[in-house]
């Protein structure tokens, strides 16, 4: 039987290439079973630690990997000749425990065919450079918008870094996620994270770094001092328009970390591109765009977001091929972009401000919601959300458009999607094509998928469901997980198997849901 995947995610793998030769144990005469081990590495699985072996076996054995504790770490069944397994260390984005781990290969339930021991050296991470990167927003002051420090990993596995804590002058304190923050094993790295820290003078500045992991814990804490400089090599968006009959003008800067970060995240599959507002990795740097705003414009209120939408109104449209939504610094660097991106923009201006915003989702455009309390509703357009709460419609595509106004199209539109903007869990799904196992007993499938929360809060209570439709047309063995929770901008590996029907089927769904909701499904079809 043929398995086609309809969809699922493409998992990125770095792989440290702790390369290490290990020689086959002793075997059992009287065991009819054979193992050798031919290498073996620790590596960063997509987010996890975890242990690659390479192994030539005959099948029907089982091999697992014990910590140092004795305690079953994870385990894996064998096939017949030259293959290669995984097996996980630890929780997604967490430091596998230090000391000494044990493979073992089963003939049986306990008879031990060989075994190997190998170590997980302490975490020990150095720091050799600190770089701040600067922006000129007057004649003698200057704003830290980004800092990179070079880090090496002394140990031999991957180390997660979650946040770095940034102290000027002992007074002011910021915390900023770290981006692309895995250091592999005998390795060295520059990360980064994204500050805003305005009103530096052009006198030496002491800066206290911290870097925690995603425990809270402290990682390295070391002191540096560096004076503010003007780069003139770093890119920049510039731009003029008209508000009221007043001409106003803004240049931004577009720092490279920043840019090359989202640059080059994957664009999830998913209807709700709130998740592009609510991404915490830019939030220093949408705070330095709506500062910049402010100091153009002394207003407030509905005159303020009809100030914020003429600017974002103003930046060129250009449609795209395909779905690619941009975050804010993409725009700004394109200089162009569609309603999506525009209103993905504004809506991240205005959040920022404090407005309690949405993104309205139509089939062919898309438009920002803002709810204002104490003020009228009637004679406007606005869209209700479930529970009745009014959104004031607020066009970021075209220009000359304010709070409450819209194109006949979009006055009563029937059909359309309101997403809230604010802090909530986002769930993806990551899944491999479901595996049929078939033996005289037994007949059943695999389910296998990575469940991302790429949110902002934590999602409880989440499961993965699975069930077949027959060519009738007919779901039937529907199983589901047990109950998990996937921490904000951490990830989960769900797998289970469910019992093959004894009719015809054509798909398999796998379902991922939360709060009994279906959040994300893949499709797989059999023939």
């Amino acid at each position: 039987m043929k398995v086609w995947m309809k969809k699922t995610g493409k998992v990125f793998s770095v792989a440290l290439l702790l390369f290490l030769s290990m020689f086959s144990g002793c075997i059992n005469p009287f065991q009819t079973g054979s193992c050798k081990f031919i290498s073996y590495e620790i590596i960063d699985d997509d987010g996890y630690a975890a242990l690659r072996v390479e192994v030539n076996a005959t099948s029907g054995l089982t091999l697992k990997l014990l910590g140092p504790f004795n305690n079953l770490v994870g385990e894996k069944q064998l096939e017949n000749g030259v293959q290669t397994v995984t097996i996980d260390l630890a929780e997604s984005y967490e430091t596998p425990a230090d000391g000494s781990y044990t493979l073992k290969v089963y003939n049986g339930g306990t008879n031990v065919v060989t075994k190997k021991s190998f170590v997980v050296t302490p975490t020990s991470l150095s720091i050799s450079d600190f770089r701040g990167r600067w922006w000129k927003e007057g004649v003698d002051s200057y704003s830290l918008i980004e800092v990179v420090l070079s880090i090496e990993n002394n140990g031999n596995a991957p180390v997660y870094l979650k946040e770095m804590n940034v102290t000027v002058d002992g007074v002011s304190s910021f915390t900023a996620p770290i981006f692309n923050g895995t250091v592999e094993g005998k390795t060295s790295k520059g990360v980064a994270s994204s500050f805003y820290v305005p009103g530096l003078d052009e006198s030496e500045h002491v800066f206290v770094v911290k870097v925690f992991d995603y425990s809270g814990n402290v990682l390295f804490s070391k002191t540096f001092s560096e004076e503010p400089y003007y780069d003139s090599a770093m890119k920049r968006f510039s731009l003029s328009w008209k508000y009221k009959w007043r001409s106003f003008s803004i240049s931004l800067p577009l720092p490279a970390e920043l840019l090359s970060f989202y640059s080059s995240i994957k664009r999830p599959v998913i209807e709700d591109y709130s998740f592009y507002v609510i991404s915490p990795y830019d939030d220093s740097y949408v705070d330095l765009v709506t500062r910049r705003l402010i100091s153009l414009f002394n207003g407030e209120g509905e005159e303020l977001i009809d100030f914020v939408a003429s600017f974002v109104q103003s930046i060129p449209y250009a449609e795209e091929e395909g779905e690619y939504p941009q975050f804010p610094i993409e725009l700004l660097n394109n200089g162009s972009g569609d309603c999506e991106d525009k209103a993905i923009f504004a809506s991240s201006i205005l959040y920022n401000l404090g407005y309690d915003v949405a993104l309205l989702r139509f089939p062919e455009h898309m438009a920002v919601g803002v709810h204002l309390p104490d003020v009228t509703y009637d004679g406007r357009i606005y869209y209700e959300d479930e529970s009745g709460k009014r959104y004031l419609f607020l066009e970021t595509s075209n220009t000359a458009w304010t709070l409450g106004n819209a194109d006949l199209e979009y006055r009563h539109a029937g059909n359309f999607t309101l997403y809230h903007v604010t802090s909530k869990p986002v769930l993806v799904e990551e899944c491999k094509p479901p595996t049929r196992y078939t033996s005289v007993v037994k007949d059943y499938i695999s389910v296998d998928t990575t469940v991302k929360n790429i949110g902002t809060e934590d999602a409880e209570n989440v499961y993965v469901s699975a069930a077949f439709l027959t060519q009738y047309g007919v779901v039937v063995n529907g199983e589901k997980s047990s109950l998990f929770t996937v921490a904000a901008g951490r990830e989960k590996r769900v797998s289970f198997t469910v019992d093959y029907p004894d009719v015809t089927v054509v798909k398999v769904y796998v379902r991922v849901v939360y709060e009994d909701k279906i959040s994300t499904e893949a499709t797989f079809v059999f023939a």
